[in-house]
């Protein structure tokens, strides 16, 4: 456990940058969500999102066929064996052949594992660039958190996401290579960009590994964004509607840590909050467009 420096007490640190306050045009209401460029609806007024995925396969069976190899190892290296030991009497198996072969059996191959054993794997360059981008579909979820296509984006990425709030969370897996600051950027969904008052869900719960949640109301950050894909850094909400400060993470030591979001608000169809990924770079002016722009 890691003791805190701020208001929350994560396992990884909360560094809190500055504020941001997002405007409004008034009583004008959200956006046509048509007028989200080029993205794509299906026949009917469908939602743009696939159905979920199906589940994995698992490895029932494995330890069945375990059981029989050993078995039949067993059996083969038991009688065959023996009887020839037994039967022979020639004298010369107790002599100079034990020897060579007590030789080639164990010198040779300890000579070249004691070699192997004592090379130690580089140093980490912690001044070297970092950037990592984990996708929800390596991510581990529960339920009602699942998966769905995006398939109006580029590579038809998989979005994580919950219809109901405050339920379903899902935890990404970070391995940070050194000590340090590390800035994170989510990629969202937000069916109608901006944080507007009608239904439609845009923020999640996060839990940067110590168990205190703060709330990320990215709506807040995709104003004026003409699509529902976008890279957003992680921020902070601190009052409604709309003013927010940025978020970096400090880890005290390189290894491994988690970020987890948890649904926040109650969605439909295609109106839910959503998430593909997250980056994380050491690099304050990392920009994860540059690795993988969702419509370019």
């Amino acid at each position: 456990m890691f003791t805190c420096r701020t208001v929350f007490c994560p396992a990884l640190l909360l560094v809190v940058g500055p504020a941001i306050a997002c405007s409004f045009g008034g009583d004008s209401g959200p956006p046509d969500p048509l007028g989200l460029g080029e993205q794509p609806q299906a026949e009917g007024g469908a939602a743009p999102l696939d159905e979920p995925l199906e589940p994995f396969g698992d490895d029932e069976g494995d330890s069945a066929e375990d059981s029989a190899d050993d078995a039949g190892q067993d059996s083969a290296d038991d009688a065959p064996q023996d009887t020839a030991d037994d039967s022979s009497d020639d004298p010369a198996d107790d002599g100079p052949d034990d020897s060579a072969d007590d030789s080639s059996d164990h010198g040779g191959e300890d000579t070249a594992d004691d070699s192997g054993d004592d090379s130690a794997p580089p140093p980490v360059d912690c001044d070297t660039p970092f950037a990592e981008i984990i996708w929800a579909e390596d991510a581990a979820l529960t339920l009602p958190m699942s998966l769905i296509t995006a398939s109006s984006a580029i590579g038809d990425p998989e979005m994580a996401r919950s219809v109901v709030a405050e339920e379903g969370t899902i935890t990404f897996e970070l391995s940070l290579p050194c000590a340090g600051e590390y800035y994170v950027h989510g990629l969202v969904w937000d069916l109608v960009p901006g944080a507007w008052l009608n239904p439609d869900a845009d923020s999640f719960f996060v839990d940067l590994g110590g168990g205190d949640e703060f709330v990320w109301r990215y709506g807040c950050q995709t104003l004026g964004m003409t699509r529902a894909l976008s890279w957003q850094s992680l921020a902070a909400l601190q009052a409604q509607p709309c003013n927010i400060t940025g978020v970096s993470v400090f880890a005290p030591e390189p290894g491994d840590y988690t970020i987890t979001l948890r649904n926040r608000e109650a969605g439909s169809q295609s109106a839910v909050a959503a998430i593909g990924a997250l980056s994380v770079s050491n690099q304050s002016n990392y920009d994860p467009y540059d690795d993988y722009d969702p419509y370019d």
